[in-house]
């Protein structure tokens, strides 16, 4: 029997190889360091960094996996309050800081910082339309009640990097925010991130690739609805969705979009989004 201490090294061993043996896209891993945010690979393994901090949790998800699909859905009200219809199947979702969703799964964002990996059911000589968008969007001066994270359009198959990237990726996060109260740490609160694939009728002529960090980034706020209506989507032949919550990795988003767009964002907030790095894009 191997002794104990000996177990513990070859563990340690594999923790430190496992983020060098995982699969990348090295592409959205240079535009992850380019937010100014840190690499999961480099710097968290299972979600606790090399430091011995948390970095990022799963707060609680549906011990039901495999139940009905429909009822995830419906009982979460995401339809028909946020979508019209449930998609036809199931996208696997996968972070490469070694989390899988599974529907209204809650994370924070420290283990969401990474384009994740998705699978998803597909048709011969098909194309599809990939979005990761934040549904919980309130906003009381605006109709508009959506975040688009991501968006990709003429995707052949499942191969999401031959793909036509329209909006980069941006990691989800969420916060909460009153002129009143400032930044509000409620544990009950949480934005639905959802993940969907629709199949193209034909193949979509868009808009160029946007970059995040610019005053721009703002266009991202966009009802779902009209997208799905441009481009005569339909119903999502795949999908997904998760919870994502405030945390502290949060506050360097605040950080960054107050760079990237020039103004304190979401308001001014000392001691988050004040700092040097925060008044200007480099």
């Amino acid at each position: 029997m191997m002794p104990k201490h000996w177990l513990k090294y070859y563990i340690q061993v594999f923790c430190a190889i496992l983020p060098l043996i995982t699969k990348q896209g090295g592409a959205r891993t240079h535009r992850l360091r380019k937010l100014g945010l840190p690499s999961i690979t480099n710097k968290v393994i299972g979600g606790v960094s090399r430091f011995g901090r948390p970095h990022g949790a799963i707060l609680f998800g549906p011990n039901n996996l495999e139940g009905d699909w429909n009822q995830i859905w419906t009982q979460t009200r995401t339809v028909p309050e946020k979508l019209p219809a449930v998609p036809s199947g199931r996208a696997n979702v996968r972070f490469p800081s070694g989390v899988s969703v599974r529907p209204n799964d809650t994370f924070t964002s420290g283990l969401l910082l990474q384009f994740p990996e998705i699978e998803w059911e597909t048709e011969p000589n098909s194309m599809y339309t990939l979005m990761i968008v934040d549904v919980d969007i309130f906003r009381p001066e605006s109709p508009v009640t959506n975040f688009i994270h991501y968006l990709s359009t003429n995707i052949p198959g499942s191969n999401i990097m031959a793909g036509d990237e329209n909006f980069q990726f941006i990691p989800p996060f969420a916060f909460l925010y009153s002129p009143e109260s400032g930044l509000v740490d409620d544990p009950n609160f949480s934005h639905r991130m959802v993940i969907l694939i629709y199949k193209q009728r034909s193949r979509i002529e868009t808009e160029i690739e946007q970059d995040y960090c610019s005053p721009t980034v703002f266009n991202r706020l966009q009802n779902l609805s009209d997208l799905v209506s441009k481009y005569r989507l339909g119903v999502p032949t795949a999908g997904n969705f998760l919870r994502v919550k405030y945390s502290s990795t949060t506050n360097k988003f605040l950080c960054k979009f107050s760079a990237c767009t020039g103004s304190p964002f979401p308001a001014p907030l000392p001691g988050i989004n004040d700092s040097p790095e925060c008044q200007s894009y480099k």
